[in-house]
């Protein structure tokens, strides 16, 4: 066969991988052996007919029609339904879930073709119509046969397209506490105290927990302007992270098995509507996870010790609504919601469980401190901030060519809620939070450039409360050669910043502000079973809040991470690291520190399956400051302690 027609052996392999075709005319395929152009022709003449058994219609109708194959055990809207059912009986996961056995999956359709299969068929046909033609097949009825065949297949895929599919994952998690003789306590690297179960020992068998967390997605499209998706969660996963069900189990004097929960943790339904001015528009409407950027509307990870889809990647239920539209080459998104319906996140004597604007969470500043009453490190009392309770706002996103190509988002988000006072009986501090922002990205000279503002307005009604030093900048690159890769920036947060964002975590601290200074990490691969990382923080004191307690820029935090992974064999691999902080005091000629060791060990079973185990090494070491204790007892200046995790993951 002619060189130019190597495209049909690509064909006729692809189609025979797809069982489309059966063979060469000897009732074999030889997929090296060079066909003629007869041979090519009988293929597909034995092809059509297949096709035509393949979508046999028992009955006749327009275009072709009929019955098509059988699919009445394909998911339907009775059994979602009859999960949505489930919910309302069980309130805290009773209820009998529906029988799932007979639900169709991704594996159903593996036997039917596709159109993109019909296309290649098609251009098959027309290249060898002569040699056809003289095997006395008739080409016209040949390209209507495909036409209805095509016909068969577009039904079959809307049906598909509209039938409710269901996928998930379980994990499974196991976290044992340890701590050194003498140690009374000590905090973890998300800033919690560990002090073991009441009664235990230093053991990690005293104090150990079992969680469990089931993910049910669900997504539908009824039509083709419509979809639904919907996330529903069952176990005990996230009233361990401190919701409604009970503190951490990990914090002091609290009960060691958490209660189990079953969350919607989102529900939503997406359609496009035409609308005056706007013109096309998409609409999201219900729960929806949502996030707007790391300075001005994302939760920080809760959790370090264990991986979860939900929590980790920041975004945060909300009940309300989304549109999508563009206008003169701009694209905008516009929201407005009920925060946090889902009741999960930080929480303290002090605060409920919740979305927070002008706090961040240190394990040495007595919990949460709030943007306006802002201290020194440890410094008591300045406990605060406010409960975000719902949002309005919007992005609007662009291109700009000057020179190169500059991707700019700008945002403007209110946030409302409930005002959090430092101490009883003081006044409410704020009980509204404007934020400004907008980001600039681009790649200059092989450098990925991304430069980041946020500013946070806060307010007490009508009366605004902090319009000063209350800004956020972040100016980072990043460059990759090869195998290796470094990035890094600086950044400059005001000791008032209020957003309730995610941007950074030092050591045990989660969202500092009052602070400037650069970062960086790299990463180098010498072989491609070996990985060396390096990070460093360095910050100071910003020196505009002094006279609140704030840093001065002799106050200083140094960060620094060392690690090494291994890939073992194909599917496990070893991974060793360390991170040390430094706080310096300004006048106090101690430098009180924190490390944590880590050794972690991973086993991928197969793609949708993994372990994951990790050892972990807290030491801190106060210096003799009390502001740096690490524990609830204000006088041990030396606390040793670990963390012990396992955890298993599935999908499906």
């Amino acid at each position: 066969m002619a060189a130019n027609l190597s495209w049909a052996y690509q064909a006729i392999d692809k189609l025979a991988q797809l069982k489309i075709i059966l063979g060469d005319p000897d009732g074999l395929y030889h997929g090296k052996r060079t066909l003629t152009r007869y041979e090519m022709a009988v293929m597909l003449a034995r092809m059509l007919d297949i096709l035509d058994q393949r979508y046999a219609m028992k009955n006749h109708g327009e275009h072709g029609g009929g019955t098509p194959p059988d699919m009445t055990n394909f998911a339907t809207k009775g059994d979602l339904n009859a999960v949505k059912g489930m919910i309302g009986k069980g309130g805290n996961g009773g209820g009998t879930p529906p029988d799932m056995s007979n639900v169709a999956t991704k594996g159903d359709l593996t036997n039917l073709v596709k159109k993109s299969d019909l296309d290649l068929i098609r251009k098959m046909v027309a290249e060898f119509q002569t040699e056809l033609t003289t095997l006395g097949v008739d080409v016209d009825a040949i390209k209507k046969r495909l036409k209805n065949v095509e016909d068969r297949v577009s039904k079959l895929e809307d049906q598909w397209n509209k039938r409710l599919k269901i996928n998930g994952g379980f994990n499974t998690y196991v976290r044992g506490n340890f701590r050194e003789d003498g140690t009374s306590a000590f905090r973890d690297r998300d800033g919690f105290v560990v002090t073991g179960g009441p009664g235990t020992s230093g053991s990690i068998l005293a104090d150990t927990r079992a969680l469990h967390d089931l993910d049910l997605n669900l997504k539908a499209t009824p039509n083709d302007n419509t979809t639904f998706e919907a996330n529903l969660t069952v176990g005990n996963y996230l009233p361990y992270l401190g919701g409604g069900f009970g503190a951490r189990s990990d914090r002091p004097g609290t009960k060691v098995n958490q209660d189990q929960a079953t969350t919607l943790w989102s529900a939503h339904m997406s359609t496009g509507v035409s609308l005056p001015i706007l013109g096309s528009t998409g609409v999201t409407v219900g729960r929806i996870p949502t996030q707007f950027g790391a300075y001005t509307f994302k939760t920080p990870d809760q959790d370090s010790y264990f991986t979860n889809q939900k929590t980790d990647n920041g975004s945060i239920p909300t009940d309300g609504f989304r549109g999508n539209f563009r206008i003169q080459g701009i694209n905008f998104t516009t929201q407005a919601g009920k925060v946090n319906p889902v009741n999960y996140g930080f929480g303290s004597a002090n605060l409920a469980p919740a979305v927070m604007a002008g706090a961040f969470r240190g394990g040495y500043v007595g919990g949460l401190t709030r943007a306006n009453t802002v201290g020194v490190f440890g410094q008591s009392g300045r406990v605060g901030g406010m409960n975000v309770n719902q949002f309005a706002g919007g992005t609007a996103n662009f291109n700009v060519n000057v020179l190169t190509k500059f991707n700019i988002n700008a945002s403007y988000l209110t946030f409302g809620g409930a005002a959090q006072s430092a101490t009883a009986g003081a006044p409410a501090n704020f009980d509204t939070v404007n934020v400004m922002a907008a980001d600039v990205s681009t790649r200059l000279l092989g450098v990925t450039v991304v430069g980041k503002y946020a500013k946070s307005d806060t307010m007490i009604g009508s009366k605004n409360v902090t319009t000063k030093n209350n800004e956020a900048l972040d100016v980072n690159g990043q460059f990759g050669r090869g195998n290796f890769i470094v990035s890094g920036g600086y950044r400059n947060v005001g000791p008032y910043f209020g957003a309730p964002g995610a941007w950074a975590r030092v050591g045990s601290f989660q969202n500092p502000t009052d602070i400037k200074g650069a970062y960086g990490k790299a990463s180098w691969n010498p072989t491609n079973r070996i990985e060396l990382m390096g990070s460093v923080q360095d910050y100071q004191g910003t020196g505009k809040a002094t006279g609140l307690g704030g840093l001065t820029t002799n106050d200083k935090i140094a960060n620094i991470g060392l690690g090494a992974k291994w890939q073992v064999t194909g599917p496990s691999s070893l991974e060793v690291s360390t991170e040390s902080t430094t706080y310096t005091r300004a006048g106090s000629g101690v430098k009180p520190r924190e490390m944590f060791t880590n050794i972690g060990y991973r086993f991928d079973f197969n793609p949708a399956s993994t372990f994951r185990l990790l050892y972990q090494v807290a030491d801190y070491n106060g210096k003799g400051n009390a502001a740096f204790n690490g524990s609830t007892a204000g006088t041990d200046n030396i606390q040793k302690g670990g963390v012990v995790s396992g955890q298993f993951s599935v999908k499906f």
